[in-house]
């Protein structure tokens, strides 16, 4: 089901006993514990009726103890166990019981980003819990949901400037949500809509636009130029892993480009690129412009430099940030040769 069924689903009935968020759209796992907390502590804190730990950090003994402790106040004790893939399988057969027969009173919450299917937790959990597919929104989807939550929040968005939103700040629901939340508090009681002046204001600079700069320096060689680009990202605020695979996606729509161009057997225009992509005019235009000066092979050679690169983040042999700027070297050198 989807978050925002989920939170239906409580409004409507009693809580289930386990949840499962899984997926890398944080937004829903946030939104949807909250909604938990407020269902399970009406008018009242979680205070000690609340255990949130990450499950790579938690032993056997301890789990026995999360999952079999039953409310020391209320009526209801909440577990929240994060990144259930990372649980070491001494924990398995334990965990196993204990969703075979909850505590009365016990609500488990686990999250993954990435879950494995093939692993028997996993297979259980599909079956036992509530299931809960936090995935990030795409196109049209992303627009749509800015000017409904905005107008929830009492704010009249168009379509034109929802575009906007996801222009200057991707598809994030958490990072739209906070753009839309430092709206109205800008606006304050005296408004519902704002201009897109006062919309680019309080933006500020795009981080779409400055990962094409870095983008644009790359493929001119310019090491130094877009180092410095990476590092502003960074202090203003950006994760390493979200700029490692947004800078992933453009290396796979410039590869798509070249591709769809091949085809056809003639340059594509922007309007014609942003239908088959299914992505914002402004992309299709930095694309269009960008792969004018590359190669298929050479692209290529960077998409396998970047697959390389998310393997030893992902199997902890490098640190994100360091393999960002790895990754930056190398790819200034692949395409300066």
């Amino acid at each position: 089901m989807t978050g925002a069924e989920y939170i239906k689903r409580l409004q409507k009935g009693d809580p289930p006993s386990t949840s499962f968020f899984y997926g890398e759209e944080d937004y829903w796992i946030k939104t949807c514990l909250y909604a938990l907390r407020k269902r399970l502590f009406p008018g009242a804190e979680a205070g000690f009726d609340q255990e949130d730990l990450n499950a790579g950090e938690v032993s056997v003994e301890s789990l026995a103890n999360l999952l079999r402790t039953p409310p020391f106040f209320g009526s209801a004790r909440l577990v929240i166990l994060r990144r259930i893939e990372e649980l070491d399988t001494a924990c398995d057969a334990l965990f196993l019981t204990a969703l075979a027969s909850p505590v009365a009173g016990v609500f488990l919450v686990v999250t993954a980003e990435k879950p494995d299917r093939r692993r028997k937790i996993f297979k259980e959990l599909t079956k036992k819990a509530a299931v809960v597919e936090a995935q990030p929104l795409k196109g049209y989807a992303v627009r749509r949901w800015v000017m409904e939550e905005a107008g929830r929040l009492g704010l009249r968005i168009p379509s034109e400037i929802a575009g906007l939103l996801v222009e200057y700040r991707g598809t994030s629901l958490t990072a739209l949500m906070n753009e839309l939340e430092k709206a109205v508090l800008y606006a304050g009681e005296d408004k519902s809509e704002l201009t897109r002046d006062e919309w680019l204001v309080l933006l500020g600079e795009a981080t779409e636009t400055n990962l094409f700069a870095m983008l644009d320096r790359l493929t001119e060689g310019k090491t130094g130029e877009a180092l410095r680009l990476l590092d502003r990202l960074l202090a203003g605020g950006e994760a390493e892993m979200k700029l490692f695979y947004m800078l992933s996606r453009q290396i796979r729509l410039l590869l798509l480009t070249i591709i769809l161009q091949q085809k056809k057997g003639s340059p594509l225009g922007s309007g014609e690129l942003a239908k088959e992509l299914h992505c914002h005019l402004y992309t299709a235009e930095k694309l269009v412009a960008q792969v004018q000066n590359l190669s298929f092979a050479r692209l290529r050679a960077a998409h396998h430099r970047l697959v390389r690169a998310d393997l030893r983040i992902k199997t902890g042999q490098s640190w994100p940030r360091l393999e960002l700027e790895m990754l930056l070297y190398d790819l200034t050198r692949l395409f300066r040769a």
